[in-house]
């Protein structure tokens, strides 16, 4: 039997403004399912601005793998929230 694995590469461009010091870059990136139950957490806290890369191998916060399905990667800082649709295929 192969071990297939499989990774989702998210990539979600956010957009700083550089003009406010004030502006705090605590984000969030949780992946949820279709009944909007977190899976994981993949960030939770202070990231600078730049590009970032973020892998998300199939599994939930305790490491088992999760149902093939459709979920969604929400990014939150404290100005906006984004969702992006994911399939996960195994």
């Amino acid at each position: 039997m192969t071990n297939n694995i499989c990774i989702i590469i998210i990539i979600i461009n956010l957009f700083f403004c550089p003009i406010s010091p004030s502006y705090e870059n605590v984000l969030s990136l949780s992946i949820v399912n279709m009944l909007g139950q977190e899976e994981a957490v993949l960030i939770n806290g202070w990231r600078d601005i730049g590009r970032h890369e973020v892998r998300w191998q199939g599994m939930d916060s305790q490491g088992i793998p999760v149902a093939s399905g459709v979920y969604f990667a929400v990014l939150r800082d404290s100005r906006q929230v984004r969702i992006t649709k994911m399939m996960l295929l195994k």
